[in-house]
């Protein structure tokens, strides 16, 4: 969908006006000494093409070649809701991050688990005996589906702290308003104390609510000895389980319009709303 196709609210803002708010807040960063850093969601925000494999009943992502160019000299942290055993995050490694740094650590299952692609490594940052506690839950809703949608088939899977439920069609096609409706479903089911329910747009994850993206962002930058008041970080997500994100970021980035309520501006246009950002960054940063 290109600019000209879609008609702005008086909440969202334009490419290009974004790209001059953009110009001005790193040069204001720049003359504060802070160093420009991307925290960006993966699914729907770097990449929104996708090729479905029936077989695997997985969503391969197709990365827009630019993005992958201009990622490459961006300091930029991804976290995603996919397992770490899944093809496209072994795609994210490679294309979004640089060659000579393939071991820079992904955040994987809504931050869960950080995962270091080179060696293999996995940091669980759910608690001790959580995947059974998840394990139960899997095994009550695969027995008494919290919902039922005509058309809709009901997918789930356990991850190691997460539990990931998708609805979709005999085509793979998911609906967000489905999985707003499911969660809703599974919050009156469960132990709100000992689980949080948050909807992606394309699927639902149930984890811990002592796991999130921000939590495990910042874990990941006090390993690195990264100083956070060092760094200007930019957020970019598309639906509410990115407002981790957005919390952790300095400037918060929307890039559908459902981001509206957790974010600085809306610019609804999917992966090239984080096309511009990465461009902005590399000419300004």
């Amino acid at each position: 969908m290109t600019q000209k196709d879609l008609l702005l609210t008086s909440h969202e803002i334009s490419l290009e006006q974004l790209n001059d708010k953009l110009k001005s807040i790193l040069i204001d960063a720049h003359h504060r000494g802070l160093e420009p850093m991307v925290f960006s969601d993966f699914d729907n925000t770097l990449c929104d093409h996708y090729v479905f494999d029936p077989q695997s009943n997985i969503h391969l992502p197709q990365i827009n070649p630019e993005i992958s160019r201009l990622a490459k000299g961006t300091s930029l942290f991804i976290a995603t809701a996919r397992f770490t055993d899944v093809p496209a995050v072994t795609t994210v490694a490679q294309q979004l991050h640089p060659g000579g740094w393939f071991n820079k650590p992904i955040i994987n299952e809504n931050g869960g688990i950080i995962f270091f692609p080179s060696t293999g490594e996995k940091q669980i940052l759910a608690p001790i005996g959580f995947l059974d506690e998840l394990t139960g839950l899997k095994e009550k809703f695969d027995t008494q589906p919290p919902l039922s949608i005509s058309g809709q088939n009901l997918f789930t899977k356990v991850g190691k702290t997460v539990l990931w439920l998708r609805m979709q069609d005999q085509d793979g096609n998911g609906q967000p308003e489905f999985h707003q409706r499911l969660a809703w479903a599974i919050k009156d089911k469960i132990d709100r104390k000992k689980f949080q329910v948050t909807s992606g747009g394309s699927s639902v994850i149930i984890q811990s609510p002592e796991t999130s993206k921000k939590l495990a962002f910042l874990t990941l930058l006090n390993q690195l000895s990264i100083d956070r008041l060092k760094t200007f970080v930019i957020g970019l997500g598309d639906a509410p389980n990115d407002e981790p994100i957005f919390q952790a970021s300095d400037f918060a980035i929307g890039v559908k319009s459902q981001t509206f309520g957790y974010v600085n501006e809306v610019c609804p246009f999917g992966e090239q709303t984080a096309l511009e950002v990465l461009k902005v960054i590399n000419q300004n940063g």
